[in-house]
């Protein structure tokens, strides 16, 4: 799905094709081999050949030939395919179908997962729980994933070889897969409560110990873990790279702190550059979406699109032209065909992922939105209220100054905030001077709907779908001054710079 763009009005006109080349977050690939139809494709053929709908509940099953509810943290991980969909397109339909799987997998395994002795298993849980808060504002998902973080982290966090996470209770190891998911997922709830104990958890414990005892800061390669002696585990698998560059681009984006970015960059690195493409680059055959996931957000979040997309086209097309044609299913060997006979749906998830991950804009996802002229923040002050105004404030890292972007299927975006899950609105005025307010998101709703456009400085023009009136910060340079609507005139006050 290409951006949406528009001619710019007044001296800028004519100046389109300057305009996009300077503003480098809107390098979406053109045209490419893997496109949005087989995207499209590979989700809907995973849905038919693995999704159940039976008895008022919904769930995914482990194979072709099986109809039983596949086993939790499978359950989970597929869930969150379904939610990588979302951030590609947010229709109503994956919307209520991530719903629909969550409250069954509650229903089927309860709020509370402290009966899976392994740690990894109960952090997949987490991750697809806390994405369907962020997508839906269900509160209930944003409770059960803080309280099995919380379980977690009480039961498996110790001092032990240095400190880490212990993959599992019988504890014969701290890996990669047990202490980055509790990163990404303690990111996601800091922006979802407030609790900067999350936040400091991850800064000050769990990443400083992945940093010292399994990634390598020479090379970038993220090893499996450390057994109970002390022993490293050395691997190369793709999905410990894409864990830990989900986790340390998390931080990069809660803190500014570069080192994160660096770490993130140098894992990414090691992986495209050592691997054309992927194939059984894990346990099982499968993962290989946990890597192009981690990629893809990493690249769309930090100006590097440019950089890796052409790497993850070429994921996606030898994903696609290896997969059976019957089902439009592949396994995780991309450089051979998928043969016929059973196929498992965790070995046929990663193929979906990215085409899914592939075809998302590059400007969905975290941002920091920040005013030129006052080079601050636009933010909700920290309310969880419905009708709260939108403000500027200095940059501090809060996570009600994370704006969560998503585009609709006319090209509109969304524009909600991380911390309330509320909607940047525009109250259904039509009159210069308006305030924004937030209110309970709601991507139909035209006072929702935003036009992001790149100009020439490489900032960003922010305007209504339903009045046509720009953002704009007032003209001041003051803490607490209000973001308003006001007809484009192309000032600093209405450019705005995605961080």
């Amino acid at each position: 799905m290409s951006m949406r763009t528009r001619t710019i009005a007044g001296p800028l006109k004519g100046l389109a094709a300057t305009l996009l080349a300077a503003a480098a977050l809107l390098s979406a690939p053109a045209v490419h081999a893997q496109n949005a139809a087989n995207a499209d494709a590979a989700f809907n053929s995973f849905l038919s050949a693995y999704l159940v709908r039976s008895g008022g509940q919904t769930y995914f099953v482990d194979g072709l030939n099986k109809r039983d509810k596949a086993f939790f943290w499978g359950q989970c991980y597929m869930i969150t395919m379904v939610e990588d969909a979302y951030d590609r397109s947010p229709t109503p339909a994956n919307k209520q179908l991530i719903i629909d799987l969550e409250n069954s997998q509650i229903n089927q395994d309860t709020t509370s997962w402290s009966w899976d002795g392994w740690n990894d298993d109960v952090e997949w849980g987490i991750i697809a729980a806390i994405r369907a808060y962020k997508l839906t504002g269900n509160t209930t998902y944003r409770d059960v994933a803080a309280n099995n973080w919380n379980m977690v982290w009480n039961r498996a966090w110790d001092g032990a070889l240095g400190g880490g996470v212990w993959e599992n209770q019988d504890k014969f190891s701290k890996c990669a897969l047990s202490n980055d998911p509790l990163i990404i997922t303690g990111c996601m709830l800091y922006q979802a409560t407030g609790d900067a104990t999350y936040l400091n958890k991850c800064t000050q414990q769990i990443y400083p110990w992945m940093r010292s005892h399994v990634f390598n800061t020479s090379t970038g390669q993220v090893n499996e873990g450390v057994d109970n002696t002390g022993a490293l585990q050395p691997s190369q698998n793709v999905y410990n790279s894409g864990a830990f560059i989900l986790a340390a681009n998390a931080l990069y984006k809660a803190t500014g702190n570069q080192q994160y970015y660096n770490d993130a960059k140098l894992a990414a690195d090691f992986i495209v550059n050592s691997t054309p493409t992927l194939y059984h680059n894990g346990t099982d055959g499968s993962w290989a979406d946990q890597f192009v996931r981690g990629l893809s957000r990493f690249a769309r979040e930090n100006n590097l699109w440019g950089t890796y997309s052409g790497w993850l086209n070429n994921q996606a097309a030898a994903a696609w032209n290896h997969r059976r044609t019957d089902l439009n299913l592949t396994d995780n060997n991309w450089l051979q065909n998928t043969p016929g006979g059973e196929t498992y749906a965790m070995n046929a998830l990663s193929a979906v992922v990215v085409q899914l991950v592939t075809q998302i804009n590059p400007l969905t996802g975290s941002h920091v939105v920040v005013n030129k002229l006052s080079n601050k923040a636009m933010e909700n002050g920290g309310s969880l209220a419905n009708n709260a105004g939108i403000i500027q404030w200095g940059k501090g890292g809060q996570p009600w100054q994370t704006w969560e972007f998503t585009q609709n299927s006319d090209t509109s975006w969304n524009i909600v905030n991380a911390y309330s899950t509320q909607g940047l609105d525009t109250g259904g005025s039509t009159t210069n001077g308006t305030q924004l307010i937030q209110w309970p998101a709601d991507s139909s709703n035209n006072n929702q709907r935003w036009w992001v456009d790149g100009q020439s400085d490489g900032s960003f023009k922010i305007w209504s779908k339903a009045n046509s009136k720009s953002l704009d910060n007032s003209s001041s340079t003051a803490d607490g001054y209000k973001i308003v609507l006001w007809d484009w005139n192309g000032g600093n006050q209405q450019r705005w710079l995605l961080r």
